[in-house]
Parts: structure tokens; C-alpha cells; sequence
């Protein structure tokens, strides 16, 4: 059996002016990519931003390769999340000033690792990339700057890949094109995939699924 790479306990959320949200706890495997499934409102944000330490629980604790997240003082927690957790959101938020490889490279600093050229160059290989590393985001088309992301979140092999809506605005045939390459490239680079989403597509390409219900 592999490591456990991710577990909550009694993880519950108070909103300042709303409810309170409460969650059936996690354990989650290494490579066991998992689905959180849920309709808008049922709480798949907050989750993640609870996952991620973007967001303190009201109680219950979050632990990530056996550390507490919330026992890290904040720029320790930074430094951890930049080392083992990778982040694919709904819109890229790729720096508009630095070219595509220069985006890549920030990711591997920001997490005090070494600048690797040839890394960034293989996975950018992988996602058909690898000519436009020097062009900037706004010389790409969207899936091209998707793909971008993509890389970004993958280039220090975190332990953790979280994608939240990564297929909301697509059709059937990319939707599943996009979902096998981030699971594909996520096996390569021993990544455990989770992914936040309402789009009951998915539900049957992944053994193992979350469900939240609406609040």
C-alpha cells in the first residue's frame, strides 16, 4: 500500500456571516486520483481552500505527506505548498510579462528549487508546447495558455495536484482529452490528482469520488 498523501479530520468551516460547513473526513492515497463532486454551493471551494491552507478551518486539521498544515507558521506553509502542492484554477493567472517559460520558472523559485531548463522544456514537450516557450500569454490561445498552466503546476512534481472546474467551459471531446492528459502527465510525475467539480461527466473516470451535497 503507498504513502498517505492527504488526510482530514473533523474539518468543518464557519463562515463569517452564513453557515456551517461540515466534512466527512478524507484519506487519500498516493496516486489515488479522486473526484470531489458537487453543485455550485455545495461547498468544493471552500474544501480546496481548507486543503490547500489558503483558508483555517474552524476545527479539524488538514494533514499533507504527515504534516499538519496548520501547525506551519505562514511563510513556512507558503514555502510547503510551493515544494508539494501544484494548482490548476479555472482561469491560468499566467504572469502577462514573462514568457511562457519564464512563468514556469518563477514556480520552481518561488519554491526554492533550482531552475531546471531541461525540466521545463520536457513537459512543455508533453503538452506540445515546447515552441512557444518564449512567447508571452497573450500570443497564445486559451487552450494553448491552459496547457501552460498545466505545466506550471506540474514542474516540481508536487505530491498534490488540485484542479478545480478544469473542464467548465469545454465540450465533451475536450473534456476528455483534457482529463486524461492531466491524469496521464500526473502518473509521470507521481502526483496525486484531485478535481473540484459540478460536471457529472467525470464521475466515471475516476474509482474514486467525493460527493458533496448543496448547502
Amino acid at each position: 500500500m503507498g504513502e498517505i498523501v492527504l488526510s482530514t479530520e473533523n474539518l468543518a468551516y464557519q463562515y463569517p456571516k452564513g453557515s456551517k460547513l461540515h466534512f466527512e473526513d478524507l484519506r487519500i492515497m498516493q496516486q489515488q486520483h479522486t473526484l470531489i463532486l458537487g453543485e455550485s454551493g455545495s461547498g468544493k471551494s471552500t474544501l480546496l481552500n481548507l486543503i490547500a491552507g489558503f483558508s483555517k478551518p474552524s476545527t479539524g486539521r488538514v494533514t499533507i505527506l504527515q504534516q499538519d498544515l496548520y501547525q506551519l507558521q505562514e511563510s513556512k506553509l507558503d514555502k510547503f505548498r510551493a515544494q508539494h502542492l501544484g494548482f490548476i484554477f479555472q482561469e491560468a493567472h499566467l504572469l502577462k510579462n514573462l514568457t511562457v517559460s519564464e512563468n514556469i520558472k518563477l514556480a520552481q523559485s518561488l519554491a526554492g528549487l533550482p531552475v531546471q531548463e531541461e525540466a521545463i522544456m520536457h513537459v512543455l514537450g508533453k503538452l506540445q508546447l515546447e515552441g512557444l516557450a518564449h512567447r508571452k500569454p497573450n500570443e497564445l490561445s486559451r487552450g494553448q495558455v491552459q496547457r501552460v498552466a498545466i505545466a506550471r503546476s506540474l514542474i516540481n512534481k508536487p505530491a498534490l495536484l488540485i484542479a478545480d472546474e478544469p473542464t467548465a467551459s469545454l465540450d465533451d471531446k475536450n473534456t476528455f482529452l483534457v482529463i486524461e492528459l492531466i491524469k496521464a502527465l500526473a502518473d509521470e510525475q507521481g502526483s496525486t490528482l484531485i478535481i473540484s467539480t459540478h460536471d457529472k461527466r467525470l464521475k466515471d473516470e475516476f474509482s474514486t469520488n467525493y460527493q458533496l451535497s448543496a448547502l
